[in-house]
């Protein structure tokens, strides 16, 4: 849940959006394919792990239990992924 009242967090992604907008189409593809392929890797794993964590209702449940860890983490990836679309590298 973005907060935009968070100024330091509204910044990122910010920076994030505008950095994306001016991306060539190729890298903006290669790097949402990335996202995408990242994002089913974890479902996958989590499944395998605790199947029911598929279950969109418990998966809410756990968010909401690891909310603080989550915004961490989304906060360190925004800033990594920022910085690997600055650098080209990604």
């Amino acid at each position: 849940m973005y907060d935009p009242t968070d100024e330091k967090v509204d910044a990122l992604f910010d920076a994030l959006l505008k950095v994306f907008r001016g991306v060539p189409d190729n890298l903006g593809k290669q790097t949402l394919a990335k996202l995408f392929e990242d994002m089913a890797l974890l479902e996958i794993l989590v499944g395998k792990h605790d199947p029911g964590l598929r279950d969109p209702g418990r998966a809410e449940e756990v968010l909401q239990e690891c909310w603080e860890e989550v915004e961490r983490l989304r906060n360190e990836r925004a800033a990594s992924f920022l910085y690997s679309i600055q650098t080209n590298e990604f």
